[in-house]
């Protein structure tokens, strides 16, 4: 019986361990969520001290029509967002039931979502996180 006990120890530690981590993960993702900034597209063309930062943008999904050129495509895949500021592109997913390849009628869909701002060699594109 001892030796039972002793072999379940380290199971009951982990499983103690990997609960405590996983609040703490979900913890963290929650509040990085609570600490994205609303902006319009334009406050993020016009300050590079944003790059880095989790911003929340609402405009219009554009799909795959040109834009500015204070920002840049990093795959082929990426899309533009418009809001009534101006327009940037977004890589690295879309909004539910949006794709880049998706019918006409999806375009000028309004759109709100959260991305990481990222400045590459002086232009900026917004790195998708979650959207609706």
């Amino acid at each position: 019986m001892a030796r039972y006990i002793l072999l379940s120890l380290p199971v009951f530690i982990l499983m103690i361990s990997c609960s405590q981590t996983s609040q703490a993960i979900q913890g963290s993702h929650e509040q990085g969520q609570q600490m994205a900034r609303k902006v319009t597209i334009s406050d993020i063309l016009g300050d590079p001290t944003l790059n880095g930062e989790t911003v929340t943008v609402q405009g219009r999904y554009m799909g795959w029509s040109s834009c500015g050129s204070n920002t840049t495509m990093l795959t082929r895949s990426d899309w533009v967002l418009r809001d009534e500021t101006g327009c940037i592109f977004v890589t690295g997913g879309t909004p539910p039931g949006i794709r880049p390849y998706s019918k006409p009628e999806i375009q000028a869909q309004p759109v709100t979502i959260t991305a990481r701002v990222e400045w590459i060699g002086g232009k900026v594109i917004l790195r998708f996180i979650k959207g609706e």
